[in-house]
């Protein structure tokens, strides 16, 4: 506390009354059923509306069945962070226009989830008025990827799926700021990180290895990579596809450009728990990314048997990497050969600004 505020004893007690009420409605898709492969579809078609998407989740009732006769299983597991695994790719867009798109949903949040999960994971966190919604989530083909079952193959049959949504009502002064505001024909920027994952399905049985990920020449600057190794654990009734494997990862680099991160080599070795240099670089994720104190979610020992993944911090970037096209390469080495049926996984979070004037309905993609 400043001097100034230490000694202001004269200042009243106020109170912060600009929003009356926000109360929380849910959105039902048009489809009564959501079968595997099924594209669902949620929409909040009334548009005078003050909505706070960052607080909105979904709500999924469901049962685990057998797919031989449709019995409800009494010994298949569910995997960690499951209802994700039952969605391939899930859409956001308003007034027609995509904003973000995340693909490959289980293994996108599982891995964000490792990374940054606690109270302070938040992105943009205003209000967004005047708007139509929608929310556009596709089936996975199956669902062996969220249900551990060694016996029997299973399916999880989604008895009711809504969009719980929190709507906000503003005091009346507050009411006559924001028409003045839409009226006005100004803009509203909209600045997040969205979630970019590429996957290497099979990894050649090497023990070096390089992937020339993607090249865009958009102004949507990566931020964050997180790679992870996975070997025979998908598509496998008797696999927990929630967890990651070291496959004796020595070292990892991202190439954007000629630019290098980490600049000097890791030398880890998973098999004498030397592997410090990486669990420090996933424990820093949160101070870097949400400016607040780290609280990992994995300790030291979970991190190896869990989630042994690498997370490449390239968010300072020289002048020349933020104009013009970039090239994203990962360049790994591992202690021995890589397994069959290895696969890899890169996660980017990348800048985006999505720009909304909300008296003409305009949405564009800077």
């Amino acid at each position: 506390m400043n001097s100034a505020e230490m000694l202001n004893i004269s200042d009243g007690v106020h109170f912060d009354e600009s929003i009356t009420k926000i109360e929380y409605h849910s959105y039902s898709p048009f489809l009564s059923t959501f079968n595997n492969s099924d594209e669902i579809r949620i929409c909040i078609q009334n548009q005078n509306l003050n909505i706070l998407t960052c607080e909105s989740f979904l709500y999924i009732e469901g049962t685990v069945k057998k797919v031989s006769d449709y019995t409800v299983s009494a010994t298949a597991k569910l995997v960690n962070n499951y209802p994700a695994y039952l969605f391939e790719e899930i859409r956001y867009e308003i007034n027609g226009i995509e904003i973000d798109r995340v693909r490959n949903v289980g293994q996108t949040l599982t891995l964000k989830n490792y990374i940054s999960l606690n109270d302070n994971e938040k992105d943009y966190t205003k209000i967004i008025p005047n708007v139509k919604h929608e929310l556009i989530l596709n089936r996975a083909r199956n669902d062996l990827n969220a249900i551990i079952s060694p016996t029997d193959d299973m399916k999880f049959e989604i008895t009711k799926l809504q969009w719980h949504v929190p709507l906000v009502q503003l005091q009346d002064g507050q009411k006559i700021l924001l028409y003045k505001f839409i009226n006005s024909g100004k803009s509203i920027k909209m600045s997040f990180r969205s979630w970019d994952m590429y996957e290497y399905p099979v990894l050649p049985t090497t023990t070096h290895q390089v992937w020339a990920v993607k090249s865009s020449t958009r102004l949507e600057k990566a931020r964050y990579v997180i790679f992870a190794l996975q070997t025979n654990r998908r598509n496998l009734k008797e696999k927990d596809a929630s967890r990651f494997d070291h496959s004796n990862l020595t070292d990892i680099k991202v190439f954007l450009n000629s630019d290098v991160y980490p600049y000097s080599d890791l030398n880890t070795d998973f098999q004498n728990n030397r592997y410090a240099l990486l669990y420090d670089m996933y424990s820093k994720f949160q101070e870097s990314y949400y400016k607040t104190n780290s609280q990992p979610l994995l300790t030291p020992a979970q991190f190896k048997e869990i989630a042994p993944i690498a997370l490449i911090n390239c968010s300072h970037q020289m002048d020349e990497i933020k104009i013009g096209p970039v090239d994203l390469k990962i360049e790994f080495k591992c202690k021995s050969n890589i397994q069959p049926n290895t696969s890899a996984y890169c996660l980017i979070l990348h800048d985006r600004i999505v720009e909304y004037n909300p008296l003409t309905n305009d949405v564009k993609r800077l």
